[in-house]
């Protein structure tokens, strides 16, 4: 009815992230990007879709790939910080599409970024998840899970942060806590597969093979 309007077309980039759809998020958020590039919640938008498309490539195993999505987020996230430094989505999928990336010549940066929108919102979970992902990919397991539990405290409903949390806990050796995480998540979300695929993980370190097949399953 209206293909002019940018907030339908910020929603709906949005609601396909959250639905495991980047795909189709990323479609939108080229049209959404030309539509209107002096509004910065389309370009935060197209830097989730493509964090997300990232994501999907990497669990396909094409890391290539992936990372020049998550360069693309970076790109993106800066554009709408170029029309608004206070924003704080935009300063966390910053962080997060440099994190992600894997390499630690970024890993500074992403930290800055992430500490930016900290500063901006201190009760920003993607801010807190994202901080907490370059303590893990540092291997400095307590001051990511101290991340991931603040994020916690501002949306106790995340599922990736109970996610991130199992992981960290694993990386310090508790892989109890790190399974009260995982179904945590599966609370919240139930398609979370990622989630099971964490269980799965933590009762092979259990021995206990038949939950572990239960759960990859």
């Amino acid at each position: 009815l209206d293909a002019s309007n940018p907030r339908v077309f910020i929603n709906l980039i949005n609601l396909y992230v959250r639905e495991g759809r980047p795909e189709d998020a990323l479609e939108k958020s080229e049209l959404a990007t030309v539509l209107a590039p002096d509004n910065e919640e389309v370009w935060t938008a197209a830097a989730a879709a493509h964090i997300a498309n990232g994501d999907r490539l990497l669990d396909v195993g094409d890391s290539a790939a992936a990372n020049i999505q998550y360069a693309e987020a970076v790109r993106a996230a800066e554009q709408a910080l170029a029309i608004n430094p206070e924003n704080a989505t935009a300063s966390a999928y910053a962080a997060g599409g440099l994190v992600l990336q894997g390499n630690p010549r970024l890993y500074d940066r992403a930290a800055e970024m992430a500490d930016v929108a900290t500063f901006i919102d201190p009760d920003h979970p993607p801010a807190r998840y994202y901080m907490g992902t370059v303590f893990t990919y540092q291997g400095q397991y307590a001051l990511a899970r101290e991340q991931n539990q603040l994020g916690l405290q501002a949306n106790p409903a995340d599922p990736d942060l109970y996610y991130a949390l199992g992981y960290n806990s694993f990386g310090q050796g508790q892989v109890a806590d790190a399974i009260i995480s995982f179904e945590q998540a599966l609370d919240i979300d139930s398609d979370f597969a990622a989630a099971y695929d964490g269980l799965a993980h933590m009762y092979i370190q259990l021995g206990d093979d038949a939950l572990a097949i239960d759960n990859a399953r």
